[in-house]
C-alpha cells in the first residue's frame, strides 16, 4: 500500500513538472512572435512605424502650437495681453529650449518684444526681454532688445548703450543692433543739433546724461507741513516786547505777558491749534521757470515747514509768497534751516537725507475772513553741478521728452 502512494505521488509530480514546462515554453513562443512582428516591421513597415511617431509628436506639438497662433494673432493687432497670460501658463514657462514647442515661444516673445518697444513700455520690455534672454542665451535679437530696454531705464542708462555698442560690433548684420545703434546716434545728434541753436547749454547736457534719472529725483519727493509752534509763538512775543522797549511804550510792554499768557491758553483749550497738516509733492515749473507751491490752511497756523527732496543738491533762490493773493514780504529772521544752509541769498542743499526750512507766519499779515488762508510760495529751483555751473530746473529742460524719466527717452 505505501508503496502504491509513492508511486501516485511520482506521477502527479511529473504532470505538473510537464505543464510548467509547456507554460514557459509557450510564454517565450509569444514574446518571440512579438518581437519577430515588431522587427518585421522595422524592417519592411518604415513609413508606418514614421507615420506613428509623428502623429505621437505633433499631438503634442499641435495643442502648443494652435494656442500660440491665437496669440501671434492677437499682437499683431497690438493687443500684448493674451500673450502675457500665455508666457505665464505653468506648461510654457516650463516649455526649454530643447522642447519642439520652444520655436512658438520664442516667436511669441519675439513678437511681444517688438510690439512693447513701439509703445515705449520699456519697463515690461526689461521684463519679457530678460525671459527671452536668460532662456534663449544665444539668441541676439533677445539680447539687442535688452540692451534696448535698459538704454530706456533711468538708472541703466549707460549700461544699455555700452552693450548695444559692444554687441553691434560682435553682429554687425544683426538688423536690430543696426536699428538700435542708429536710433541711438540719432537721438545724440539732435542733442547736439539743440546745442548749436542755444536751446540747451552743453554742460547741461553733459551733466543730465551722466545722471538721467537726476531730474526725476530733484521734481519728487516735497513735502508742506503746517502747524502751530509755541517756540515760534515766543519768538515772536519776545521780538515784539524788544521793539516796545526800544520805542519807549511802556503800556505795551506792560500787556505784553497778558497777551503771550492769553495766546498760551488759547492754544491749551484749543483742540485746533493742536492740528497739523501735511501735502506731498511734486513739482514742476511753470512757463516763466518758477515753481509755485500752493495750499489752503488754517489761519491760525504759526508755522510752515518745506522739505526738499532727500539727498538732493539744489540751490533754492528768489523766493516770494503771497497770502491770499497779496504779496507778502517775510523777513530772513523768520527762516530756520534744517541740514540746509544760506549762501548769498540762496537756499542750498547739499545731499542730506533730510533737508527741510521752517518759516514763521506770526508776523504776516493775516486778517482774512475766511478760516483759510490760500498761501502760494513761489521760487526758482537750480542743480548744483560741483566746479561747475548750476543748472536753471526750467520747464523746457523738465518736459523735453529726452530727458523725461517719465516718457522713459533716456
Amino acid at each position: 500500500m505505501q508503496i502504491n502512494r509513492l508511486s501516485i505521488q511520482f506521477s502527479a509530480f511529473l504532470q505538473s513538472r510537464k505543464k510548467i514546462k509547456v507554460a514557459v515554453n509557450l510564454f517565450f513562443l509569444v514574446l518571440a512572435i512579438v518581437f519577430s512582428l515588431l522587427w518585421f516591421l522595422w524592417l519592411y513597415q518604415e513609413n508606418l512605424v514614421n507615420n506613428v511617431g509623428s502623429w505621437v509628436i505633433s499631438s503634442y506639438t499641435n495643442q502648443f502650437e494652435s494656442e500660440a497662433n491665437d496669440v501671434l494673432r492677437q499682437l499683431s493687432k497690438g493687443e500684448i495681453t493674451a500673450a502675457v497670460e500665455l508666457l505665464e501658463e505653468k506648461k510654457w514657462q516650463e516649455t526649454a529650449i530643447r522642447d519642439r514647442a520652444f520655436a512658438k515661444k520664442r516667436e511669441i516673445l519675439k513678437r511681444l518684444a517688438g510690439t512693447l518697444h513701439h509703445a515705449g513700455r520699456f519697463k515690461e520690455l526689461l521684463y519679457w526681454s530678460d525671459i527671452w534672454r536668460s532662456q534663449d542665451e544665444r539668441n541676439v535679437d533677445a539680447m539687442a532688445y535688452w540692451y534696448e530696454a535698459l538704454r530706456h531705464s533711468p538708472d541703466r542708462h549707460a549700461e544699455g548703450v555700452e552693450g548695444l555698442e559692444r554687441e553691434h560690433v560682435r553682429f554687425p548684420a544683426n538688423t536690430l543692433l543696426n536699428q538700435f545703434v542708429s536710433k541711438h546716434k540719432a537721438e545724440a545728434k539732435n542733442l547736439i543739433q539743440d546745442l548749436k541753436e542755444g536751446e540747451i547749454p552743453a554742460s547741461h547736457v553733459v551733466e543730465i546724461l551722466k545722471n538721467p534719472n537726476r531730474l526725476q529725483n530733484v521734481t519728487q519727493g516735497w513735502e508742506l507741513r503746517w502747524q502751530w509752534k509755541i517756540r515760534h509763538v515766543a519768538i515772536d512775543y519776545i521780538r515784539n516786547l524788544k521793539q516796545y522797549l526800544t520805542d519807549g511804550e511802556w503800556g505795551d510792554v506792560w500787556k505784553a505777558p497778558q497777551v503771550l499768557w492769553r495766546i498760551l491758553s488759547d492754544w491749551n483749550n484749543s483742540d485746533q491749534l493742536h492740528e497739523k497738516g501735511y501735502l506731498e509733492l511734486s513739482i514742476l515749473p511753470a512757463l516763466d521757470d518758477r515753481i509755485h507751491i500752493r495750499a489752503e490752511i488754517p489761519r491760525n497756523m504759526s508755522t510752515l515747514r518745506i522739505d526738499l527732496p532727500s539727498n538732493s543738491m539744489i540751490r533754492i533762490f528768489e523766493l516770494s509768497w503771497t497770502i491770499d493773493g497779496e504779496p507778502e514780504q517775510i523777513t530772513p529772521d523768520n527762516f530756520e534751516y534744517v541740514n540746509l544752509y544760506q549762501e548769498d541769498g540762496s537756499i542750498k542743499s547739499d545731499g542730506h537725507w533730510d533737508p527741510f526750512f521752517r518759516v514763521n507766519l506770526l508776523g504776516v499779515r493775516k486778517a482774512g475772513e475766511s478760516p483759510l488762508m490760500k498761501v502760494d510760495l513761489s521760487f526758482r529751483v537750480a542743480l548744483v553741478v560741483p566746479f561747475g555751473r548750476d543748472i536753471l530746473l526750467s520747464h523746457r529742460l523738465v518736459t523735453d521728452p529726452r530727458f523725461s524719466t517719465d516718457n522713459s527717452k533716456l
